[in-house]
Parts: structure tokens; sequence; C-alpha cells
């Protein structure tokens, strides 16, 4: 696993061993920062269930501002570090170890916005609502940002949130990419 492009481009990241961790394959990747496009220059970006922290060292390397990860194993916050460390991007990133809930509010409770919110839970992961609704009750979704939940392509999340309009769903393989913003107030148009 490498990262694709940027200031990191070719970095070796390690991986960790066993199957609890399904790091993102580099074609999702690729196609994620594909759609995303210059939205991640000078991002403030959060990794949720960060595993390897690819996805969040991916958009540094691509001129992200600020990364937050968010890891509750403590090996793969480790293994996080590590990455960071090899990828030369650690100054603009933080990890934090909590359980995504409690990051959440933590996050909430210190005023943080975010440009780009990213969340890979595990594929057996079943209220991605709670995501959504937690996210939005602690306001750390920038207005016009973008939280994208990656999931198993079995599954829909259109209509996962009543907060949150699903605008894209992108799937590759086993993997879908949902794309959700703010839902725009309906205005009258005269």
């Amino acid at each position: 696993m490498r990262i694709i492009a940027g200031t990191a481009k070719g970095t070796r990241l390690e991986a960790p061993k066993g199957q609890n961790t399904r790091p993102t394959l580099d074609r999702v990747r690729e196609a994620l920062f594909s759609i995303l496009g210059p939205k991640v220059d000078g991002a403030r970006v959060l990794d949720l269930f960060a595993g390897t922290g690819a996805i969040g060292i991916e958009a540094l390397s691509r001129g992200a501002a600020h990364c937050e990860f968010i890891e509750n194993d403590a090996q793969c916050a480790g293994l996080i570090r590590r990455n960071l460390e090899a990828a030369r991007v650690g100054s603009r990133a933080e990890i934090r170890q909590f359980r995504v809930p409690e990051a959440i509010s933590e996050l909430g409770d210190t005023g943080r916005s975010f440009d780009l919110i990213y969340a890979d839970p595990p594929f057996n992961f079943e209220d991605y609502s709670l995501i959504c609704d937690e996210l939005t009750r602690y306001d750390l979704l920038e207005p016009k940002g973008i939280l994208i939940i990656e999931h198993d392509s079995r599954m829909s999340l259109s209509d996962c949130s009543r907060e949150l309009s699903c605008f894209r769903e992108a799937g590759y393989g086993a993997t879908c990419l949902s794309f959700f913003s703010a839902r725009q107030e309906e205005t009258d148009s005269q």
C-alpha cells in the first residue's frame, strides 16, 4: 500500500497484520481523491475509524491543511504514527485514540469543524445513521463540507440521515463510497 499522489507520493505505508483492519484499496483511494479533486487542498480533514491512516495521509500529501485521525485500537494508532512519519506529514496531524462516538462528542465540545470527514467503519457496522446524526448534532461538518462513508456495496446509505443528503454513491467491487452534504433548505424561487 502506497501514497498515490502529492508530496508523499510513493511512500510505502505499513498495514496491520490479521483480518481486523481492512485498508482501503489503492484504486478506491484513487477514485475518492479524483472525485474530491481540489476540495482537498487546504481542507481540514477528519478520518474516523482510521485504521492505517491511509485516507488522511493521502489527503495531507495532496495539500490538506490538517487531519485528525480517530482510531480506538492502540496498535493501529501506533501504525498511523509510523505512517505519518514515513510520509513526513505528521506536523499537520493529530491522532486521537478513542471510540468514534466519544471522539465526535469531544471534538464537538471543542468547537472544531471539518471540510472533509471520512468514515470507514467495519463492514459489520450497522448504525450508519448514528455517525451522520452525531456529526450534525455537534456541527462537525462545515456547511459546505462533505462526509464520505465507506461501506459494503450490497447496501445503500442514501436514506440513512435526516440532516444530511446523500448526493453520490460510487461502487468499486465489494466497496461503496457514499457522499453526503448538508441538506439545502428549499427556497422559493419567487
